[in-house]
């Protein structure tokens, strides 16, 4: 996972090209990307799942530039929400499991309407790996 994470930090840091760059991270969990790749967007968005944006709200906060925003990835209603931005950086971390094929196309069609430039990079799961991800227990 520290492999992944410093990818998707790199990659993240080297996308924030302009100062009106929107960073919305999807699959957020409780990582402090954030804090370890710097805040040059005009804007950064954590984004997960309901239950993991009430536990991560608990142990950050936001601020006018730092937002954390409850999402369900398979729903697109709450793309009207996004700020305006020249640049869209998209990290999406755990979500491949998550959608089927039809929903990433309707989530990226719906992106793609709102933001002129998008830059996209995600860890991709096979069903097999999926399945196997979500019978593992987790450690008590």
């Amino acid at each position: 996972m520290s492999m992944r994470a410093a990818i998707f930090d790199s990659w993240t840091r080297d996308q924030i090209i302009t100062p009106d760059s929107l960073v919305l991270h999807l699959g957020r969990g409780l990582d402090n990307r954030i804090g370890r790749v710097g805040h040059d967007a005009s804007v950064w968005i954590d984004a997960d799942q309901k239950e993991v944006i009430e536990e991560r709200r608990k142990y950050f906060s936001e601020t006018p530039t730092y937002r954390i925003m409850s999402v369900d990835a398979k729903k697109t209603d709450w793309i009207k929400d996004l700020p305006e931005a020249s640049h869209l950086i998209l990290p999406m971390e755990r979500i491949s499991m998550h959608l089927c094929h039809e929903e990433f196309l309707h989530l990226f069609e719906c992106l793609d309407k709102k933001y002129d430039s998008i830059a996209v990079l995600m860890d991709c799961h096979t069903e097999f790996s999926a399945r196997m991800s979500m019978k593992q227990q987790s450690c008590q």
